[in-house]
């Protein structure tokens, strides 16, 4: 469990096993390893109050936010070891790059400002080849920053603001198509249009994975390669289902599990 302040990691994990339920008044958190992190956020100079900032963990994706006061302060009680990225927001249109922070165990308090700047906005179209919209699309912008997630109008159409600048990775899939990946570089205060990402027909692929036996392998895992990787775990009878597999071209299927050497086969979905 987690308390505010302390993060990106659980503060601490609590197993109640299946025995008599553990009392609570016996738990001892010790936070003495973790670091204390504060800072100030500006713009242009000047103080911004009410910014999010956060912490997110590079190896586990965790993240722990705070909110800036009316003078820009902010403060984490505690930081977890670990190497993080630490980035800002105000409002939508003001953002920061984010600044790497490396904690080790008992490391002193750390105080990292951050400035933020206009943050850019992220525009284009999701369609099929012959230039139709695919209504309905998922669209998943990555920015220095973190993620940006939105839903493609009817006419394929799609915009995304609050984009932190720097190197930018869109993801676009639907039900029907294969994933598609373009990239980008974002500019402070610019709109940034990526044109028309187009999205192939897809297929669902179905298989079976066996032991050098002929047994069926439950617990494998099973991807098929493309801009867009999609993953299975097969069942009890060795089983899987892909669905958004590229059609028309080859696909390469990877099979794995611990114990066992890798399978791979090549195959196109018709």
């Amino acid at each position: 469990f987690g308390l505010d302040g302390y993060g990106p990691a659980p503060i601490a994990t609590v197993d109640f096993g299946t025995g008599d339920a553990a009392d609570p008044l016996a738990l001892a958190l010790t936070t003495s390893t973790w670091t204390p992190l504060t800072g100030r956020v500006t713009h242009a100079g000047e103080p911004v109050g009410g910014a999010t900032v956060t912490v997110r963990d590079r190896a586990s994706g965790a993240t722990v936010g705070a909110v800036s006061d009316p003078d820009g302060n902010y403060a984490f009680a505690g930081i977890s070891p670990g190497t993080h990225d630490l980035a800002a927001a105000a409002d939508g249109a003001l953002t920061s790059a984010p600044v790497e922070i490396a904690i080790a165990a008992d490391d002193p308090a750390a105080t990292r400002d951050l400035a933020l700047e206009p943050a850019a906005t992220v525009t284009g179209t999701v369609t099929d080849p012959d230039g139709g919209p695919v209504a309905g699309a998922e669209v998943i912008v990555t920015s220095p920053a973190g993620e940006h997630r939105t839903t493609a109008t009817a006419a394929g159409a799609f915009s995304v603001p609050g984009v932190a600048p720097g190197s930018i990775g869109l993801t676009a899939t639907a039900s029907g198509w294969a994933g598609r990946r373009a990239t980008a570089t974002a500019t402070a205060g610019e709109p940034v249009d990526v044109g028309a990402i187009v999205l192939q027909p897809a297929g669902t692929v179905t298989g079976t994975v066996r032991d050098a036996d002929g047994a069926p392998l439950e617990g494998a895992t099973v991807v098929a390669g493309g801009d867009v990787a999609t993953s299975a775990v097969t069942g009890i009878d060795g089983g899987y289902t892909l669905a958004g597999v590229a059609a028309g071209v080859p696909v390469e299927l990877h099979a794995s599990k611990p114990g066992y050497s890798d399978a791979v086969d090549v195959i196109t979905v018709a």
